[in-house]
């Protein structure tokens, strides 16, 4: 498998480092590596994207490639809901 040399790419918009989450998550075109997902969707989480925020959220929920936290995956579902994403309202709802 060819290495995807991603450091060019650390000033990305918020959009393309979710894309990269989401690269590192399913494994499309480089080795699934959940630790690497989590970076890339918390670096654009921090910038707004709102759907990095709701996978950053799953993946705190979840425990996949963090350590499993309810509190913050709440936070970061409550920014995702604040952004109007009905993903991110039905799983607080959900959980409430």
């Amino acid at each position: 498998m060819k290495k995807i040399r991603l450091k060019p790419f650390i000033g990305a918009t918020p959009w393309l480092k979710s894309s990269f989450g989401l690269i590192y998550h399913s494994g499309i075109g480089v080795k699934q590596d959940p630790e690497k997902a989590f970076r890339w969707f918390k670096k654009a989480a921090e910038q707004g994207n709102t759907k990095a925020q709701y996978n950053l959220g799953l993946m705190y929920r979840s425990g996949l490639g963090v350590e499993q936290d309810m509190v913050k995956a709440v936070m970061w579902f409550k920014k995702a809901a604040e952004q109007e994403l009905v993903q991110a309202k039905n799983i607080l709802n959900i959980l409430s």
